[in-house]
Order: structure tokens, then sequence, then C-alpha cells
């Protein structure tokens, strides 16, 4: 996801009349989360991460990064012309700087179709979806908010909905860090330092030894550094204050970036209640 590509290159995904395809979409993306729509089709939506949901219809998908979604799509559109899918990245609007527009795009196409009975006249070339607009996040919130689990009888369901023993704030936000290992430098935008993402300003660091799948297999001992991520943020501020958007030297962002990079995790035995945080920064 994230480019254009021309007709001639395009992905051509061919399907048969009054079938039903399943299709998995992954956001591999780092930031964007995307929108991704069929002209002329629809989709059921079944499940999310791998876990099953109940099933809603929609025409519109909305993909976050590292987020997989499953999808069924009924060829059930005229079969004489083809019809573009397209994911278009969403980002936030001004004063977020802003990006240039990037669409990915490609076909699907009818085979196997029964010409006799099917008049096909005007309806040659390939029909684009009417997409969202690309600062529309009114879309993915409801469409997110249809996102509810399909299994009222699963074993682990008594123990999410029993007693909050364990309170989780996290924050999502970009920071920054001295290149070169230092611990001091400038920062709102300088080239001695560099934006990073973090929870609870603390940003991922891979292990440089052991792989995380290895250790995991051999138990938490193999990573001795690994650190517990904290169940709250450093320091408390207006997560959505508009004057911490723009990176300027000298700007109010300025004097809350300084981050730091370690390897950390969390597990908890208990239930946790999460409460999500997301930064005004892009």
């Amino acid at each position: 996801m994230g480019f254009v590509l021309e007709a001639e290159d395009s992905y051509v995904l061919e399907v048969e009349p009054s079938k039903t395809y399943l299709l998995r979409l992954v956001n591999a993306a780092l930031y964007s989360e995307y929108y991704f729509k069929v002209a002329g089709h629809s989709f059921t939506v079944v499940a999310s991460d791998a876990n099953y949901l109940t099933p809603f219809s929609t025409d519109v998908v909305a993909v976050a990064p590292g987020e997989t979604m499953d999808v069924l799509m009924v060829a059930d559109a005229p079969p004489c012309r083809t019809y573009h899918m397209v994911a278009l990245a969403i980002e936030a609007p001004e004063p977020d700087p802003q990006l240039p527009l990037y669409l990915s795009r490609g076909l699907v196409s009818y085979k196997n179709i029964n010409v006799s009975g099917v008049d096909c006249r005007g309806q040659q070339g390939a029909m684009m979806p009417e997409m969202p607009d690309h600062h529309d996040t009114t879309t993915t919130f409801y469409f997110h908010g249809n996102l509810t689990g399909g299994a009222p009888e699963h074993p682990l369901l008594p123990r999410v909905r029993g007693p909050v023993d364990e309170r989780l704030y996290i924050t999502l936000g970009q920071g920054s860090v001295c290149r070169g290992n230092t611990t001091s430098c400038k920062r709102g935008g300088s080239s001695e330092s560099m934006l990073v993402a973090y929870m609870n300003n603390v940003s991922f660091h891979l292990p440089d030894k052991v792989a995380l799948l290895e250790a995991r297999y051999r138990g938490d001992a193999s990573l001795s550094t690994v650190e517990e991520l904290p169940s709250r943020p450093p320091r408390a501020f207006n997560y959505t204050d508009p004057a911490l958007i723009p990176v300027a030297p000298g700007g109010k962002e300025e004097a809350i970036e300084p981050t730091r990079k370690a390897t950390t995790k969390r597990r908890s035995g208990t239930t946790p209640r999460w409460r999500w945080c997301s930064r005004a920064r892009p």
C-alpha cells in the first residue's frame, strides 16, 4: 500500500459471477491508516486480527497500521466490465504536516462469463469507487465501532468481564532521541535529534543479540535488558493541545520531546483495564 500502480502493471483479481471470496487485508504501513473499497461491490466483515467478529456489512473497510481484516466479497456486479479496488491513505488535517495523496489500485475482473442473456452495452471500461476524503476520520471511527466479538460462549469472556485489578494508562505519540547515542542535543526538528514513535515515552529498541521469538521460546531471562513497560506516562500534559503539533525550534513541543529507547514488555495474569491516548502529533 502507498503507491500508484499504472493500469498495465496493476494486480488483477479474477472472480467468477455469484461466487463468494475471502479477502484478508493487511496494512503493513508504519503510520498510515487505509480505506479500502472495490467499485460496485460490498463486504461482510467476519474477522479482525485472527479473531472472529459479529458479521456486519459495509462498502468500505478501514485498516489501521499492523491490523488485519477478513472480509467476504460476493462477485455480484455486472460481469462485462472491470472494477478498481483502491486503498487510500488517511492523514490528519492541518495543522499537521500534509503528505502527498497516495492511492494503491488493483482490478477485479470477471471470468467464465455466460454471455447468453447478458447485455454488455455501455459497460466497458474500469469503474472507480467513490472514496472517502483522505482527511475523513469519522468513517473509520464508526467502522471500528462495529467490531464486536462473535463468540459469546468463549471460555475467556467471563475473565474479560470480571473485576479489574490492574489499570494501565497508555499514551501513543512521537518524541525525539539524540543521534549518536548522546544524552543531550537540540530538539524541535534539529538535525541533532530524530523523531521516534513511543508508548509511555519509551521507543522500542530491537534486541541486538537474541531474537524476540527465540527469547520467548527460552523464557524472558534470555533478554536481561528487557524492562517493564511503564503503567502510565512519566509526565502528564494536555495530549490534544494544538500548540504541540508543529515541530519548530523553541516551540511548545520541544519541552516534551525527549524520549528514550528500550526493549520493554508488559505481561499480566490479571484483567487489566486499558485506556489509550493518542498524542496530537502526526
